[in-house]
């Protein structure tokens, strides 16, 4: 069976890597820096997809940060909006869920 947990959290740690890394570093490794964000947008959204098949909200809720930031660097402010109120929701849902479970016991 697969680990997608640990694919997710590598994902993610991919996008950030492209996301973050100094110009220099990506040109010293024949990477285009104008493609940095793509690039970061599809390792990002594939460790949101395996969070969301396995139900893990706060990798999923951590992946909509991380593209609400990536779409930003971008400049797609309608974009990281949008994910910025998925990451937002799902923090409350973590947050009312872990309520609930102080309440029951």
């Amino acid at each position: 069976m697969e680990d997608k947990y640990g694919m997710g959290i590598a994902n993610t740690y991919l996008a950030a890597a492209y996301a973050g890394a100094p110009v220099a570093v990506l040109e010293a490794r024949h990477l285009s820096p104008a493609a940095r964000f793509t690039t970061a947008l599809a390792y990002q959204k594939k460790g949101l997809q395996l969070a969301q098949d396995i139900g893990d909200l706060e990798s999923q809720s951590e992946a909509w940060g991380n593209l609400s930031d990536i779409y930003g660097s971008r400049k797609d402010f309608a974009a990281a909006l949008d994910a910025y109120k998925h990451h937002i929701a799902l923090e409350d849902s973590i947050m009312n869920q872990e309520k609930q479970s102080q309440i029951a016991s």
